[in-house]
């Protein structure tokens, strides 16, 4: 759901925040700063029929060490390269 920039890596050490779409529940893969940042891209990403709330994460973010794990899985990196 997130927009991808590829100026900003999705994985962000330390406090940081998500989205959390309604109904939906799903967490937003990419981490904001700031929560001004994740309230401008939900309040710029969010369908008429959905909401949001802002999370807060800290350096240990289950959301953020998945995207982790999965950008250095060997079977990841050979599917992209292949």
């Amino acid at each position: 759901m997130g927009a991808s920039n590829p100026s900003k890596p999705a994985y962000s050490p330390g406090l940081h925040f998500h989205i959390r779409w309604s109904p939906s529940g799903l967490l937003d893969w990419q981490a904001f700063d700031t929560q001004a940042e994740a309230e401008a891209a939900a309040a710029q990403l969010s369908r008429p029929s959905e909401t949001y709330t802002i999370e807060a994460s800290l350096a240990n973010c289950g959301r953020c060490d998945q995207l982790v794990k999965e950008k250095l899985s060997p079977m990841r990196f050979n599917q992209r390269r292949s």
